[in-house]
C-alpha cells in the first residue's frame, strides 16, 4: 500500500488530499483545504464515495457527487479529479 499526499490549487482555494492507494484502488482518503463546500458535511460523503474506488473511475464518481446539488464556489469538479489523480 502506498500513502499519497497531494495539493492542488484551484481558482478559489487549495485542495489537500491524503490517501492510501493499493493497486490503483483508494483504500482511505481525507480531503481538506481552504475551499468552501455547501452543504459543508458533503465532503464526508465524497470521501465515502471514493473509498474502494479505482483512481481511473474518480471522474465519474465526482460528477455524480456534483449532480446531487453540491456547490463549491471557485472550485470545479475537475479540480478534485486533478487533486486526487495527480494530473
Amino acid at each position: 500500500m502506498m500513502h499519497v499526499n497531494r495539493n492542488w490549487k484551484a481558482k478559489k482555494g487549495l485542495i489537500r488530499v491524503s490517501m492510501d492507494v493499493e493497486n490503483g484502488v483508494i483504500n482511505n482518503i481525507k480531503i481538506s483545504g481552504d475551499f468552501f463546500m455547501f452543504p459543508e458535511e458533503s465532503i464526508n460523503e465524497l470521501e465515502n464515495m471514493l473509498k474502494g474506488s479505482k483512481i481511473d473511475n474518480i471522474k465519474s464518481i465526482i460528477d455524480k457527487f456534483y449532480n446531487e446539488g453540491i456547490i463549491t464556489p471557485g472550485v470545479e469538479p475537475q479540480d478534485f479529479v486533478n487533486a486526487i489523480a495527480g494530473e
